[in-house]
């Protein structure tokens, strides 16, 4: 979100009859080819990806845990992504609102947000709420048992406000996509300070 919100990176690509097995990063200009299942991190930008699973038979412990840290840390970072998302779209977005059209499409994208978020937290409550009394003593339960009580009902992306003279800027377009295009450097850092200080903040509220 920090990157590609301002609209010049590269698209991500997932060709047809494949996928990704999430939570995972992909860099931009990643293109993976027809049948491609993603099933690990793509860090570097403009790779091309082509590979398909082979066969694999082996024990399978439904108990273990091996990955939930990780699976843990890339869910949290996903909600965090989608509050700053959240925060652009109530704070800047808005600005451009001029028909009872686009802003119901506005308020739908917030819906959107505001489920997706709720989702992923659910599926992430589900998960920790299952793997807590297997985990092994080197594991930080009083970490997964403080993200159990995370309530992101709590969350307002109101009170993350950008800063003024990103927001000026903002104000005295009417056109979304040129006022993008035209967005001074020193405007968009700010902007992305912004942001990731909104993505810190929801993060902080898993951190003890």
């Amino acid at each position: 979100v920090i990157h590609g919100i301002f609209l010049d990176q590269e698209p991500i690509f997932l060709g047809g009859q494949g996928g990704l097995v999430g939570p995972r990063k992909v860099a931009y200009g990643t293109i993976s080819g027809a049948g491609t299942i993603l099933r690990d991190d793509i860090n570097e930008p403009n790779q091309l990806v082509i590979s398909h699973a082979k066969p694999i038979q082996r024990i399978f412990d439904r108990k273990g845990r091996k990955h939930l840290t990780s699976v843990f840390e890339k869910n949290v970072h996903y909600i965090s992504e989608l509050a700053a998302l959240q925060a652009w779209y109530h704070h800047i977005r808005t600005l451009f609102v001029q028909d009872v059209y686009a802003a119901a499409c506005l308020e739908g994208a917030d819906r959107l947000l505001n489920s997706a978020m709720l989702e992923r937290q659910r599926r992430l409550n589900q998960l920790l709420s299952q793997s807590i009394e297997h985990l092994s003593p080197s594991d930080d339960e009083k970490t997964y048992e403080h993200a159990l009580r995370v309530d992101m009902n709590d969350h307002r992306c109101e009170i993350f406000a950008p800063p003024t003279e990103v927001r000026d800027y903002f104000t005295n377009h009417n056109v979304y996509l040129q006022a993008m295009h035209n967005l001074p450097v020193p405007l968009k850092q700010s902007s992305q300070a912004w942001l990731r200080d909104v993505a810190a903040s929801i993060h902080q509220l898993w951190d003890q």
